[in-house]
């Protein structure tokens, strides 16, 4: 009963302070990354065209949240998925519009996006904390859970962007930890067919949440088949054909079919997968395996430069820390194995082997860019080893309670240190704002007329556009429109003004020579490629 106890309260604590460290960084929000917008594009955008595709007409903020958000009570699942054919799997983005139209009709509120990742969030650790209390117990656990994926830079980093790398997150390690029940089975039962289920529920989830599941996915079932076949060839002797038969055997025969069902249920709801696996993204991936350059090891080596850097901060040391960092794990796999702990050495070389085969895999096949979010969910398995392997050898080589007690408050403490250094007052934390971006100075000005003048160079400044009452597209070309456009504000005293670097001069003599006016130009901020000022008479 006080086991009971003692798993529910950590397990309560958990999650008390999860939500307080969540809403803390949410209430930091804003969008601004271009693909963060576009998720909004692509759920609720089907409804609409943009609204700088009818340029030099006056619309409000209004129009563009209105563009942003979902207006009226229909789904489009089918209008969604047309439009990512050769881009993204759709499910994430289907929760995105179902959530706008339940809950947040007509507002392109951040708390659509953070509203999802708040429920794998909270999914995900649940499910973390309840397999690892099993081995290390429930306050440990409730520890590590909540200094990788709580508190850490990498896992603020997967709850505040607002789009799907927490569900993929969460779906990778339901995935992992179903994978270890079914391995650790000794026969054959019902518990066993739920098992299948589930991770053909899982799989499912995946594959239609990110196309680097398929990667993560790939590795994981293979080595467990794997150490399943392995299993089963052990008793060839014995066995003979047989062992084509055997218990381990018929394992990994239900881990095809269970892949096999959920490639046709993907196949079923989102058949443009074909496209993008032998034409788009997955092609050129594939492809990129047999080119061996200079510049793809380079990739690796900032893969693992980019694990020491979110998890230890960017002056630390790459090759020491990544020598300590796997040492450190392979001592506590000794010391596992030694103790005849064999499902957690299991567990965590999977997990290990899982995480960086895709991590390398993801970095040698990195386009042109390289974009740290693509690593999070490896980095995050691979911090949950390395905490895990530290746990472990404080619990077997220190034998005072007080002692352990004290070290492991030491340990907190310094690991909370690091990590509060390592976010640097939500500066570090991608995609979480735009330091040179000042929200508030932006709405102070939201009853003069906006102009965005010349090409908008992507969206990255779009939610910027619900802000004001009235607001302008117009184009450098000068044409009759752009005019009568600009002369709307003939008889404003002030303005703000979006323009390109460059455009500035040319735009505030195209507006004065229109209008027949003077102005003074105040500089505010860089809204990411855009620069913003205050224009007046």
């Amino acid at each position: 009963m006080n086991s009971r106890l003692g798993r529910t309260s950590a397990y309560f604590i958990l999650i008390v302070l999860s939500m307080v460290v969540f809403f803390y960084w949410a209430s930091k929000k804003e969008v601004w990354f271009c693909d963060e917008v576009y998720t909004y594009e692509s759920a609720n955008g089907v409804e609409s065209e943009w609204p700088n595709n009818h340029p030099d007409k006056w619309i409000s903020g209004a129009d563009v949240e209105s563009y942003l958000a979902a207006d009226d009570s229909d789904f489009r699942f089918k209008a969604i998925s047309d439009i990512l054919y050769g881009d993204h799997v759709p499910l994430y983005f289907w929760i995105f519009r179902t959530v706008s139209v339940l809950f947040f009709r007509g507002s392109a509120s951040i708390w659509i996006g953070l509203s999802i990742n708040l429920f794998f969030f909270l999914l995900a650790i649940s499910c973390c904390y309840f397999f690892v209390c099993k081995s290390i117990g429930a306050v440990p656990a409730a520890v590590l859970t909540f200094l990788v994926m709580v508190l850490s830079r990498v896992g603020i980093c997967q709850f505040t962007v607002l789009r799907m790398y927490m569900m993929m997150l969460c779906a990778e390690i339901l995935l992992l930890v179903l994978s270890f029940r079914i391995i650790g089975r000794e026969k054959w039962s019902a518990a066993t067919l739920v098992d299948y289920v589930l991770i053909y529920a899982v799989t499912t989830v995946g594959l239609m949440t990110h196309y680097d599941f398929w990667i993560f996915y790939g590795f994981c079932a293979a080595f467990c088949c794997l150490f399943l076949l392995g299993k089963a060839f052990k008793q060839w002797k014995t066995l003979h054909a047989k062992v084509l038969w055997s218990y381990q055997t018929k394992l990994v025969y239900g881990w095809c079919i269970s892949f096999a069902a959920a490639l046709l249920t993907l196949d079923r709801l989102f058949p443009y997968w074909k496209w993008n696996l032998h034409k788009g993204k997955g092609q050129t991936a594939l492809s990129s395996l047999v080119m061996l350059s200079h510049d793809k090891l380079d990739n690796i080596g900032w893969g693992f430069k980019r694990l020491v850097a979110v998890l230890f901060g960017e002056k630390a040391p790459v090759l020491p820390v990544i020598i300590a960092f796997y040492a450190l794990i392979v001592i506590s796999l000794i010391v596992l194995s030694r103790k005849e702990r064999f499902a957690e050495v299991r567990a965590i070389v999977i997990t290990m082997a899982v995480s960086v085969a895709y991590r390398l895999v993801v970095c040698y096949t990195l386009p042109d860019a390289r974009e740290e979010r693509y690593l999070w969910c490896a980095i995050t398995l691979e911090a949950l080893c390395f905490g895990y392997s530290v746990i472990v050898l404080i619990q077997t080589f220190l034998k005072s309670k007080t002692l352990k007690y004290i070290i492991a408050v030491v340990l907190c403490m310094g690991v909370t240190l690091l990590n509060v250094l390592n976010l640097n007052r939500g500066n570090n934390i991608s995609y979480l704002m735009y330091p040179d971006k000042n929200i508030p100075l932006l709405e102070s000005y939201s009853d003069v007329p906006w102009l965005v003048y010349g090409p908008i160079c992507g969206v990255y400044s779009y939610y910027d556009w619900i802000i004001p009452k009235e607001l302008c597209f117009v184009t450098e070309d000068k044409a009759e429109e752009d005019a009568q456009a600009v002369e709307y504000l003939k008889d404003k005293d002030s303005f703000i003004l979006y323009v390109n670097e460059g455009l500035l001069e040319d735009a505030v003599d195209f507006i004065g020579s229109v209008n027949g006016t003077d102005y003074s130009v105040e500089y505010l901020m860089q809204s990411t490629n855009l620069k913003v000022y205050a224009i007046k008479r």
